[in-house]
C-alpha cells in the first residue's frame, strides 16, 4: 500500500467518501481493507488505487454503500483477480457484470430467464439494508448443479466480461465469503506493521537514497 501513487489514494478515498457513504472517521480502516484485497490476490493497492473509482461509482448507482459495501467489493474483486490475468482485467470483468443489471437488455434477461425481476429485487435489497449486487451473485451460486448454474450464467450474461466474474463467484462462493471476513476485520495498524517490515528491505532503502539524490 504504501507504494501507491498518494493521487491515486487520494481518488479512491474520495470514491469511498463520495460514493460509499464512508465517513471520514472510517477512511483510514476502509483504506486499509483497500489494501488487504492486494494480500487475498495479485491486485495490490498501487494497481488497484487508479482502477477503484471507476468500480465504486458504478456500485454505489446499484445501491451499494458503507463499509459492508467496501468488504463486499473487495471481495469480489480479490476473488475474480484470482481467475483472470490482470488487475486491469478484474475491474472491467466486475463492472460488467454491474452495467448488465442496469440495462434494459439486462433486466429483460433476468425477466425471461429466471423469472425475477432484477431492478425491483436490487431495490427491496437495498431498502432492506443488505448489499444488492451480493445479493444478485448470491441468487445465482445458489444454483448448486455446475451445468445448470453455468446455463443460467449463459443466459443472463452475453459478454466474456461479465460472464467470466459471475462464474469465478458461483465457481468459488464460499472462499469469497472467506475473503470478505479477513478483509472486514482489517485494521489501518497492518498497513504501518506493512511499512515497518518494507522499510526493512533492500529495495525501499534503494528507493530512498535514490529519492535524497534527486
Amino acid at each position: 500500500a504504501y507504494n501507491a501513487d498518494p493521487e491515486a489514494v487520494a481518488k479512491t478515498a474520495f470514491a469511498l467518501n463520495q460514493n460509499l457513504g464512508v465517513s471520514s472517521d472510517q477512511l483510514s480502516t476502509a483504506l486499509a481493507m483497500i489494501a488487504r484485497v492486494g494480500k487475498e490476490s495479485a491486485l495490490p493497492m498501487e494497481k488497484l488505487a487508479p482502477l477503484f473509482p471507476a468500480v465504486a461509482a458504478l456500485s454505489a448507482h446499484l445501491g451499494v454503500s458503507g463499509m459492508q459495501g467496501v468488504a463486499d467489493a473487495g471481495a469480489i474483486l480479490a476473488l475474480i483477480r484470482k481467475n483472470v490475468g490482470s488487475e486491469g482485467a478484474a475491474t472491467a470483468d466486475f463492472r460488467a457484470f454491474m452495467q448488465t443489471l442496469t440495462t434494459g437488455h439486462g433486466r429483460t434477461r433476468f425477466s425471461q430467464s429466471i423469472g425475477l425481476d432484477v431492478e425491483k429485487f436490487i431495490n427491496a435489497e437495498r431498502d432492506n439494508g443488505r448489499d444488492p449486487v451480493m445479493s444478485v451473485l448470491g441468487l445465482i451460486a445458489s444454483i448448486k448443479n455446475p451445468d445448470r448454474r453455468n446455463h443460467v450464467i449463459n443466459e443472463l450474461f452475453v459478454n466474456e466480461q461479465d460472464q467470466s466474474a459471475v462464474a469465478a463467484v458461483g465457481r468459488q462462493w464460499g472462499q469469497l465469503n472467506e475473503i470478505k471476513t479477513r478483509i472486514a476485520g482489517t485494521q489501518p495498524k497492518m498497513i504501518q506493521e506493512d511499512f515497518d517490515t518494507g522499510f526493512q528491505s533492500t529495495l525501499i532503502r534503494l528507493h530512498l537514497f535514490e529519492d535524497a539524490l534527486t
